[in-house]
């Protein structure tokens, strides 16, 4: 181990500045780890514990909230002073920007306005910015618009770009439900149930169909959900054959 060393021999916290402005710094009680200009602050009753702050702004008005990681500028910035949000995670500028706990962002601007929404995962430029309250989200993607819907899967580029509230909802593939409205639905390949109002349906298809009508028309498989199976659905538009192998 070499002699020359940055830091400190005894044990007290150490603060890093600039021009005279906390830049970070390193505590023991609280466990806290912060790099940049207007991180985190450290000091000055801070209690929110565990958590580790890098990039211009990124926690900067926590205060109590703990187990909350930051990197990149004003990440996670919209972090309650209150100590009501916990255990965040967010990587990209401005990412996971609002308040909300459990959620993890990945992405310039990732979870940007997030406002009390919980348990999401973003991936992605410019994914999840308009969520609020939504929660349990998961979206890989890029352009959805949803703001308050729950419990939604969505992977492929720019899909679910108009519904703000629907829930339940899974999509696999480019430009899935892009157009569309509803809930409680299946969208698996390119363009599938693209347009239109949907709940409780099922669309599997990779072509785009141009309008709703198109898609209740010529998608290759629609499916109808239902509480009572008898009333449950599977249409196929086109020919089936079934040959054993």
């Amino acid at each position: 181990i070499g002699t020359n060393f940055i830091g400190t021999t005894d044990d007290i916290d150490i603060e890093f500045r600039r021009a005279n402005i906390r830049c970070g710094g390193i505590t023991s009680a609280t466990g806290n780890t912060s790099f940049g200009q207007y991180t985190q602050p450290l000091i000055g009753g801070n209690t929110g514990t565990g958590c580790t702050s890098f990039g211009y702004g990124v926690l900067s008005r926590n205060y109590a909230s703990p187990f909350n990681t930051g990197f990149g500028y004003s990440a996670l910035g919209g972090v309650s002073i209150f100590g009501t949000d916990d255990g965040n995670t967010a990587v990209g500028y401005e990412a996971g920007g609002g308040s909300g706990s459990y959620n993890t962002s990945l992405g310039f601007t990732a979870l940007q306005s997030n406002a009390g929404g919980v348990f999401n995962v973003v991936i992605g430029a410019e994914i999840g910015n308009y969520n609020t309250t939504g929660s349990y989200n998961v979206n890989i993607s890029s352009g959805a618009a949803n703001k308050t819907g729950s419990y939604n899967t969505l992977v492929g580029f720019s899909g679910a770009t108009s519904d703000t509230s629907g829930i339940n909802n899974t999509s696999l593939g480019a430009f899935c439900a892009q157009y569309s409205y509803g809930s409680n639905n299946l969208f698996l390949g390119f363009a599938s149930g693209r347009y239109g109002r949907w709940n409780n349906k099922g669309f599997i298809d990779v072509l785009d169909r141009s309008d709703s009508t198109g898609v209740i028309k010529k998608s290759a498989v629609i499916i109808s959900y239902n509480t009572d199976t008898l009333n449950q659905k599977v249409r196929v538009n086109g020919n089936l054959s079934l040959s054993s192998v």
